[in-house]
């Protein structure tokens, strides 16, 4: 049986429980001991290792516990104890998106831009002049939707200062407000994922709280309609599939892993920035400060000192 080294403690307090990196380089080696001099030059003329060499021939992303030199060679040691050579792996930097939070209640809805380069708006008697560009996830209050000359635009308040602007309806995703769904209790915490325009909003009964862009599983991995439950939740756990068109891949230790129907889940993504569009292998991703909050927000809560939980939390609402 394979035997794995005990993980390195997250670190809960923090946005990630781990530092991330990517192997970028398929030619690479996960070892599960330091290799030898000899041994690294095995493998270079083309000899297997089994038990102590495994290629890395797909998207491989390693969680980080430090770095050890070993015959002049640097390797980066994994919170499950393996080496891969420092210069194959690159840190890997998360998402600066982060959703919107009022535990009050949230004004909705609420417009994010998740394109780059979108063009800021106004409107005047002729039609939509272009005055600058907003930011890729900029948020703002909807003030009203229009038609202009063909062209669909969201109207936004971006402050209390000036009136509104307008944005192209492609440039932007609106979270809105739903009904609670019947078979969900008054009270309840419950999240509507709206799979068509890529948001998530969070409710604590019939008031919304949280809102965030989300990206769920393309063509071919489609991330289910229907109403689920949590059922258990992990700190981190480790995901890994075969991709089609790009072959194996292996994501380690994906954080803040909310599980509520088979293989799908609510988790942070660490390696991609692609929030508002789909291109999951099912699961619906989030920026790891978004999916920390709804970790620590929503039932069942973890026990101190565990790495996960099985029992029943909220509830997730999945539509098209």
């Amino acid at each position: 049986p394979e035997t794995l080294a005990e993980p390195a403690p997250a670190r809960e307090d923090a946005v990630m429980p781990y530092r991330y990196g990517f192997v970028n380089d398929r030619s690479a080696f996960r070892f599960t001991a330091l290799p030898s001099a000899r041994q690294r030059e095995r493998l270079a003329e083309g000899n297997e290792l089994p038990g102590l060499a495994t290629r890395l021939n797909g998207d491989y992303y390693v969680a980080l516990d430090g770095e050890v030199e070993r015959d002049g060679v640097r390797f980066v040691r994994t919170v499950r104890g393996e080496f891969v050579e420092a210069r194959f792996v690159e840190a890997a930097e998360p998402t600066r998106h982060h959703g919107a939070y009022d535990p009050e209640g949230l004004t909705l809805p609420l417009a994010f831009v998740y394109r780059e380069g979108a063009q800021l708006l106004v409107l005047d008697g002729e039609g939509a002049v272009p005055v600058g560009r907003a930011d890729k996830y900029a948020r703002a209050p909807v003030v009203e939707t229009a038609e202009v000359a063909g062209e669909a635009l969201v109207r936004v308040q971006p402050g209390a200062a000036e009136g509104a602007f307008a944005l192209r309806a492609a440039d932007v995703r609106v979270a809105r407000a739903i009904a609670r769904p019947a078979g969900i209790r008054p009270g309840a915490q419950w999240v509507h994922v709206d799979l068509a325009r890529q948001v998530l909003v969070a409710y604590e009964g019939d008031r919304p709280v949280f809102a965030t862009l989300v990206a769920s599983g393309r063509e071919g991995y489609e991330t289910p309609s229907g109403l689920y439950r949590v059922r258990h939740e992990y700190v981190s756990t480790t995901m890994r599939g075969e991709d089609p068109v790009d072959g194996p891949y292996d994501v380690a230790e994906v954080p803040w892993t909310m599980y509520y129907h088979r293989s799908f889940a609510l988790h942070g993504a660490y390696w991609h920035d692609g929030f508002g569009e789909v291109r999951s292998h099912g699961c619906t991703n989030l920026a790891p400060v978004d999916a920390r909050f709804l970790f620590l927000w929503g039932a069942p809560e973890l026990p101190a000192g565990w790495h996960g939980v099985r029992a029943e939390g909220f509830f997730v609402y999945n539509t098209n």
